[in-house]
C-alpha cells in the first residue's frame, strides 16, 4: 500500500466512525480500528457514498439501525471494545 493510498483510506474512515459507532455503541478507537483492519478502500468508499445518499434522504439513524451498512456483528465489536479498555 502506498502513502497516498494509506491517506485515501483514512479519508474514508474519518468520515465513517460516526455511523460506526451509531451502529455499534463503541469508542472512537474500537471504530478506528475495526475500520482500518476490516474494510478495504473500495469498499469504505462504497460504504461512504451509500449513506452521503442516505443522509439526503432523511433519518439517518433510523436507516442505520435498520439496516447497517457494516459486516461486524455486535458482539464482535464489543469482544473488542473489551479488549481495548
Amino acid at each position: 500500500m502506498g502513502i497516498f493510498s494509506f491517506f485515501k483510506k483514512e479519508k474514508h474512515i474519518n468520515h465513517l466512525v460516526r455511523a460506526y459507532r451509531m451502529v455499534y455503541g463503541c469508542s472512537d478507537m474500537t471504530a478506528i480500528h475495526c475500520l482500518r483492519h476490516n474494510y478495504t478502500e473500495d469498499e469504505l468508499r462504497m460504504i461512504r457514498n451509500g449513506l452521503e445518499i442516505i443522509e439526503k434522504g432523511g433519518d439517518i439513524y433510523a436507516t442505520l439501525m435498520r439496516n447497517p451498512p457494516f459486516k461486524e456483528e455486535r458482539n464482535e465489536v464489543f469482544a473488542i471494545e473489551m479488549t481495548k479498555r
